[in-house]
């Protein structure tokens, strides 16, 4: 995944599906398309962060449209519709370069000192 556009509240991420992406029936497991829109709309909200404070996933919901194939690139196109201080909403969209829809989603995330989220990375 890279992120190509990103400015306050709107990120753009392009990933090119690859094998180890794929279930059976040769098409990109579901939680591959997840975790691209969870991660486009956590940078968009990261984005809005208040000084300090980093952003977890309090709850994300995706619908998927159509299924995706190896090879194809797509881009998951997140904006952030309410940023406060203690919350960031936002949804998104996947398409295809050929513009065909893959997904939508939205997701809530939480602010929470970045201090937080290093003394984590310790514990199992």
């Amino acid at each position: 995944m890279r992120s190509e556009v990103i400015r306050p509240g709107v990120v753009v991420v392009r990933y090119e599906v690859r094998a180890d992406h794929l279930r059976t029936g040769g098409v990109a497991h579901g939680g591959v398309i997840a975790t691209l829109l969870d991660t486009s709309l956590g940078q968009a909200a990261s984005t809005l962060a208040p000084d300090g404070l980093d952003v977890v996933t309090a709850q994300i919901n995706v619908n998927f449209i159509r299924p995706v194939w190896q090879g194809e690139i797509l881009a998951a196109r997140a904006e952030i519709r309410h940023s406060g201080r203690k919350t960031a909403v936002g949804n998104g969209q996947i398409l295809t370069e050929s513009g065909q829809l893959v997904a939508t989603g939205s997701a809530t995330f939480l602010y929470i000192p970045a201090t937080d989220l290093r003394r984590e990375e310790g514990r199992s």
